[in-house]
């Protein structure tokens, strides 16, 4: 770092104990602002026992300003009040000297990728990068390389993503600086959730959760939550912090119409936010609402795979039960078949399973209710099922007794017909059947659990989860041995954990 009093490098680094003595010492009048930079770092660490700073608009910024501007704008990108992000852009753009035009670069990146620019967002995370590594600033090289991931992110390159935020993600581990890796542990945990892994981005998201000041709390809560793990309740009172209460509502509590309506404007301008949202009220929706392609397929019944907005959710793990709270498809006369998350799904007749659980014949149930009045083939039916080709000779006498099961499950619900080769359902009455095909496997809602738990022992997960012990013995022995999680022992006690290979818990002290 360069060019900054070594107390401010300090605490940039975690070692907050510098701060109030020399805050005291400078003042916050000094000519050169680093008294007033200090407070503000103090702040960010410290909200409940310091006063929110504010800071006079002016066209001339000394070094010491421009910090605690981009101080306070990397606070405002936090709390999603966009607004201020753009007044910090404004006065760095009058600032003068390399450092104020870097940051005015980072800044005005980080609000082009929330308002969904991503062009823009990476050639302004490739300018601050060059000028970054010329003056050897090491916080903005980070925020620089955290904005590169954003901006891949945003392009829907989530790979491209993941591998930029885990790089972002040890540097700033091994340059000590707290805020960076906070920020960007916010994005890694939501890369996490977008690749497939929910799991992982619990474990990231929970992890700062139980460290991080509140500044990143409504951030980090709502990564959480969507990545199937109930957050805890907020006392902040950021919008962000308003938009992660309100989208916990919504998926445990029902909200209203308007309520609905209210968390839309407020997540409007933030592409990632608005993204979630709109994937989340569309798989909770009875009607046809506009979403992204995947989700709609998922809806639809044109895939099983869960959409990366909802692959926390499918089922959450806050469900006792996840059998119950797993997808289901949804069947009226009137309207096409539609799949909906378990937990929004009305009250309708459920389909009890033809065995002890759901399988072959809910599956071929829920994809005739999917395909509508059209039906379809023998072959195209039996592939959606099973996962395989059909051949006649060899899979006919067993998916004709799964025809038959099909039948006897649908009772005085619905009639199957068969036109030639074509076979459609017939719905007489509303019903709900889950869909065996959208299930999550028990090893990723058993880490799930352990990712918020942070640790558990295999009768713990077996008593949460209602399952018998010696199932969750074996899946967790092959866990350990995929090396998707680890054994650790305190006495006789056995317990197991996951762990992320980049990410590790921001000490500040």
């Amino acid at each position: 770092m360069t060019e900054l009093p070594a107390p401010y490098v300090m605490a940039l680094r975690g070692d907050l104990r510098v701060l109030p003595a020399w805050i005291e010492s400078t003042g916050r009048t000094d000519p050169e602002g680093w008294g007033l930079a200090a407070h503000v770092l103090w702040w960010f660490a410290r909200p409940k026992a310091v006063s929110r700073p504010t800071i006079e608009i002016t066209t001339r910024a000394e070094t010491g300003h421009v910090e605690a501007i981009a101080l306070l704008g990397r606070a405002a990108l936090l709390e999603l009040d966009l607004e201020a992000v753009a007044r910090a852009v404004e006065v760095l753009a009058r600032a003068e000297g390399t450092r104020a035009e870097i940051w005015h670069a980072l800044l005005r990146g980080q609000l082009r990728a929330l308002e969904g620019d991503a062009e823009e967002a990476l050639a302004m995370s490739e300018s601050a990068l060059r000028r970054a590594m010329a003056i050897k600033s090491s916080t903005q090289v980070v925020e620089a390389t955290l904005l590169r991931a954003i901006a891949q992110m945003i392009e829907g390159k989530i790979t491209d993503a993941t591998a930029t935020a885990r790089r972002a993600s040890r540097m700033a581990q091994t340059e000590h600086i707290w805020i960076s890796h906070l920020s960007v542990s916010v994005v890694l945990a939501r890369l996490r959730r977008l690749s497939g892994r929910p799991h992982l981005a619990g474990l990231v998201a929970g992890a700062c959760l139980d460290a991080a000041p509140p500044l990143w709390q409504g951030c980090l809560r709502w990564e959480l939550l969507f990545a199937g793990v109930l957050p805890p309740a907020s006392e902040g009172s950021s919008a962000m912090d308003g938009c992660a209460s309100a989208a916990t509502r919504m998926l445990t509590e029902r909200l209203s119409e308007d309520d609905i309506e209210a968390l839309r404007v407020s997540v409007a301008r933030s592409a990632p936010h608005r993204f979630d949202l709109t994937a989340a009220t569309a798989a909770m929706s009875l009607v046809d609402v506009p979403c992204d392609a995947h989700t709609r397929r998922w809806i639809s019944g044109a895939t099983a795979e869960a959409p990366p907005a909802l692959a926390g959710l499918t089922p959450p793990a806050w469900g006792s039960d996840p059998a119950k709270s797993a997808p289901v498809v949804l069947a009226t006369p009137q309207h096409p078949g539609r799949r909906i998350l378990g937990f929004a799904a009305p009250e309708l007749p459920r389909l009890d399973p033809v065995g002890s659980r759901p399988a072959r014949p809910e599956a071929l149930a829920a994809t005739l209710v999917l395909a509508g009045p059209e039906g379809m083939t023998r072959a195209e039916l039996f592939a959606r099922c099973y996962g395989f080709a059909f051949r006649k000779a060899i899979h006919e006498p067993s998916f004709k007794v799964v025809r038959h099961q099909t039948r006897k499950l649908l009772g005085g619900m619905a009639q199957m017909h068969a036109r030639g080769d074509v076979i459609h359902l017939e719905v007489l009455a509303p019903f709900a059947l889950s869909d065996p095909r959208c299930h999550q496997p028990l090893q990723e809602v058993m880490l799930r659990h352990l990712a918020r738990g942070g640790s558990a022992s295999a009768k713990e997960l077996a008593q949460r989860l209602g399952i018998p012990l010696r199932t969750v013995q074996l899946a967790l022995q092959e866990m350990t041995e995929d090396g998707v999680c680890a054994m650790s022992k305190d006495g006789r006690k056995v317990a197991y954990v996951i762990e992320d290979t980049t990410f590790c818990e921001v000490t500040v002290v």
